[in-house]
């Protein structure tokens, strides 16, 4: 039985399965089938395409990260608005 898969290798797979997308590659399979046909795209493509693939994913994974690093952890607040002062 092979091993389950961590959620970072879930995400790169599914990162991957939107660049084979903009190729054209059609994924029409039950969803417990996903990560398995994603992985046998994956290993039917020249070992250059993979490396190529490979590292587009990882600059996602990094884009992604940073791009989650840069948020702030609260969210920002409205500033009040300032009353008009009365006029005498």
């Amino acid at each position: 039985m092979p091993k389950p898969l961590t959620e970072r290798a879930k995400q790169r797979l599914r990162l991957l399965a939107g660049l084979l997308r903009t190729r054209g590659q059609k994924f029409d399979m039950p969803r417990d089938q996903f990560y398995d046909e994603i992985q046998a795209a994956e290993a039917a493509l020249p070992k250059e395409r993979q490396s190529e693939l490979k590292s587009l994913v990882d600059w996602l994974e990094d884009y992604e990260r940073a791009e989650l690093a840069s948020e702030p952890s609260e969210p920002k607040r409205r500033a009040l608005k300032a009353k008009p002062l009365p006029q005498s």
